[in-house]
């Protein structure tokens, strides 16, 4: 599994960023398997990613930055979009599948009211 945390950054200094105990208010952690379901997440949220190679933060392998802002998923919308996910990605339909994704849809309000809207790749 990769860890990828979705971070609602007031800023792109590294100050802020390669601390995680100062983001980590500002962050939304999912598991995913590759970046393929990353991008389907995206999708599924209609925004579109692109790599960032210019920002360096520390214990992670890559960088994107959002483009526009996340849809903001209703619980009905959202039911629709987790059984569209799971044909998608052939994922289990279990708890913990379910907990990550209405958590992180929670979180998206946050995101969408973020300065910048960034996705790291932890190198755990």
């Amino acid at each position: 599994m990769i860890h990828f945390s979705f971070v609602a950054a007031p800023s792109l200094e590294n100050d802020f960023l390669d601390d995680l105990e100062s983001r980590i208010e500002f962050q939304e952690t999912l598991c995913l398997e590759n970046t393929e379901e990353l991008e389907t997440l995206m999708k599924g949220y209609g925004v579109k990613i692109h790599h960032c190679d210019s920002l360096n933060v520390k214990e992670t392998v890559n960088c994107w930055m959002v483009n526009g802002l996340f849809s903001e998923l209703s619980q009905e919308d959202f039911d629709d979009f987790y059984e569209y996910w799971l044909k998608a990605t052939i994922r289990d339909n279990n708890m913990d599948e379910y907990g990550q994704l209405i958590c992180f849809n929670s979180f998206v309000g946050k995101l969408n009211q973020a300065r910048f809207k960034v996705i790291l790749q932890e190198a755990i």
